[in-house]
């Protein structure tokens, strides 16, 4: 069987003005049934909507579309999801997905501004700006090697996308350099978004907010539960970006699986005994320490040493949190009844609840909790929705 559970608590981020503001709400839905038939569920996080399109629409407009299919493997369900999407006319039109593009190549272009602001100050230039973007077309390659857009016709982009993008930029530069020349202000918001189209088509992932999707379940030939991640983008260029993290089987040589999402601290520390904050701080000052016996001690310690020493200790720290806490959980977690793996899933998103109640200003994670089980034969069941 596969068990899930979800907190309530959304994080939304606004501008006022230059202010950012972010607020918390309860009583979002992050687990969905995307089957009326087959063992599948879907469970999101980090972003509760896909340009402005809530993914609850979405999903259930998908389980609408697939009523009764049954496909053979879980990713298949993932692709069928990503594509319907992509192909929908009704939520995301031709029209709708170029006006989505060039909002990415104007951000993109922002950014770029903030960057060389951040490095000059006050006293930035329109030449400062025409130089950094100079710097980021020479040292980007003449074709994006991003799985997503490999031999993409740049010169076709740039025809389709950026004229009414680079009339937008002059204005907006004209406004921060009223005294620079027509002619180089042109040209600058010119070479500006053909830099940001370039960054884009690189490295989309860094520039573009995404959410995490998580399918869940059984395929038709598989009898044992499966879970894989992804990662959307949003759509660019025409194309719905996503990529495919390491998917997780559950078998003979894997009875169990237990995973935190977003927020993972208390989970961690129960599967490991340690969380990743004080793990990573222990791991900083033995190399610390070692790095001040070498000063003390000229010529005792070569890097190589050092090197050989910090692994050791690694390796030590982790063969036992693997041996004393992590297998001997999973152990027992693949002898639990559904009814204790439902409660075990709850319980840790209570702890991970609590512990940022009572440690930090802000509230991410919180709300009422829902908890999913889907088994082969019964499917998908709300153990508490």
């Amino acid at each position: 069987a596969a068990v899930f559970a979800a907190d309530s608590a959304v994080t939304t981020t606004e501008w006022d003005g230059e202010r950012q503001r972010v607020r918390y709400f309860k009583g979002a839905n992050k687990i969905f049934q995307i089957s009326n038939s087959a063992p599948v569920g879907l469970m999101i996080y980090g972003g509760s909507e896909l340009h402005g399109i809530p993914w609850e629409i979405l999903v259930k407009n998908y389980r609408k579309q697939l009523s009764y299919e049954c496909l053979d493997e879980l990713t298949k369900y993932a692709e069928n999801f990503f594509s319907y999407i992509r192909d929908n006319g009704d939520f995301f039109s031709s029209l709708r997905k170029k006006e989505l593009s060039e909002e990415s190549i104007k951000n993109a272009v922002w950014h770029i501004y903030t960057l060389v602001y951040d490095r000059h100050g006050q006293g930035i230039t329109i030449e400062n700006i025409e130089d950094f973007a100079d710097e980021l077309c020479n040292n980007s390659a003449s074709y994006p090697n991003n799985t997503h857009f490999i031999n993409e016709d740049i010169d076709k982009l740039e025809a389709e996308y950026l004229p009414s993008v680079i009339e937008q930029i002059a204005q907006g530069l004209k406004k921060i350099f009223p005294d620079a020349d027509i002619g180089k202000i042109s040209a600058v918001s010119n070479k500006i978004c053909k830099a940001a189209l370039k960054i884009l088509l690189i490295e989309p992932e860094k520039h573009l907010p995404d959410t995490g999707i998580v399918f869940v379940g059984f395929g038709e030939k598989e009898y044992f539960p499966v879970m894989v991640e992804y990662r959307c983008y949003g759509i660019l260029f025409g194309k719905l970006l996503y990529k495919m993290e390491s998917p997780n089987y559950i078998g003979v040589d894997n009875p169990a699986l237990v995973k935190p999402f977003a927020m993972s601290e208390m989970v961690d520390t129960f599967l490991h005994g340690i969380g990743a904050p004080l793990y990573n701080f222990i791991s900083q000052n033995v190399s610390n320490m070692l790095d001040i016996v070498s000063k003390l001690y000229v010529n005792s310690m070569s890097d190589l040493h050092k090197s050989q020493m910090q692994k050791h200790f690694s390796d030590i720290l982790a063969q036992e949190i693997r041996n004393k806490h992590r297998l001997p959980l999973v152990r027992v977690v693949s002898s639990l009844s559904i009814s204790e793996l439902a409660e075990l899933s709850e319980t840790l998103i209570k702890l991970e609840s609590l512990k940022e109640r009572m440690t930090k200003d802000s509230e991410s994670v919180g709300g009422d909790v829902d908890v999913a089980v889907i088994t082969k034969n019964e499917g998908f069941v709300w153990v508490k929705r």
